[in-house]
């Protein structure tokens, strides 16, 4: 059985921050070195938002970050569905795209 994989991809004004590539499940995005998703910058939250990644969808939540976890312009207050070419801010202007079959999301 082939297992999906995702590849996150964090940048800030132009600069990539972080890359990992993850098979489904639940990570955390943040400063922390603890996190699996690591960024060093003051924009975010030590646990800053929590991904997760499942076979055919994606979700995100924000963990009481500082400055918040948007899409389109609007705080996350829940567990809410990524869905494609949705503009996902973490205090980092970025933007989540997806393909079908290779999954990228990208978070520029």
């Amino acid at each position: 059985m082939h297992i999906p994989q995702t590849e996150i991809i964090l940048r800030h004004d132009g600069a990539e921050l972080a890359r990992v590539t993850l098979p489904p499940g639940e990570y955390v995005i943040g400063r922390s070195a603890e996190v699996e998703i690591h960024a060093e910058t003051p924009l975010l939250s030590r646990r800053h938002a929590k991904l997760t990644l499942e076979h055919d969808q994606l979700f995100i939540q924000d963990l009481g970050s500082s400055n918040g976890t948007f899409i389109n312009g609007e705080p996350v207050t829940q567990i809410t569905q990524l869905l494609p070419n949705q503009e996902i801010r973490l205090d980092l202007t970025s933007r989540w795209r997806s393909t079908v079959n290779a999954r990228p999301v990208n978070l520029i």
